[in-house]
């Protein structure tokens, strides 16, 4: 009986590991461009318009999505497992009628992500609409990038800060 156990066991293992292959292949179609030497890790996401050059490493977990804008990732970059890129943004407005917040998307509140060449991406990373990582630059786990960062820079903290109020009208 252990035998057989053993044999399914063996079977269900090997049928996995095909189904992760064929399940990347997909996905590196899915990209706009793709570069040699991509790897890619577990259970990660992928959504909108994506190129990837040459000898780029996505951790698992990790969830690239720009319904609007692009995403285009350099040479020699690495994303740690859990790195966040959303392209997009929604207008919120309060609704007086229903007494809530309402989310409107539109191509106006979205941008391109620009990921240049020799770029190491720490793990947990968030990377927000409309930025540009310069060339050889470190971006330490946990950040969230909203702005510009200049090439061979270090970048790392999660400062929150209150920008403006909610406009309720």
């Amino acid at each position: 009986m252990n035998k057989i156990y053993s044999s399914i066991g063996f079977l269900v293992f090997y049928v996995k590991k095909i189904f992760i292959f064929f399940e990347k292949k997909y996905i590196i179609l899915r990209f706009l461009k793709s570069g040699n030497n991509l790897k890619i890790g577990n259970n990660c996401r992928f959504i909108g318009d994506i190129s990837v050059a040459d000898n780029v490493f996505i951790g698992s977990n990790c969830v690239f999505q720009s319904t609007h804008g692009k995403i285009i990732i350099g040479n020699n970059v690495m994303f740690g497992p859990g790195v966040h890129i959303h392209g997009g943004d929604h207008k919120i407005k309060y609704d007086k009628n229903n007494n809530r917040y309402e989310a409107h998307k539109s191509h106006l509140e979205d941008g391109s992500i620009l990921i240049e060449d020799d770029v190491w991406i720490g793990a947990n990373v968030i990377i927000l609409k409309k930025v540009k990582i310069g060339k050889g630059s470190i971006i330490g786990a946990g950040t969230i990038v909203s702005f510009d960062v200049p090439p061979f820079s270090k970048v790392y903290g999660a400062k929150p800060l209150v920008l403006k109020k909610i406009d309720n009208e």
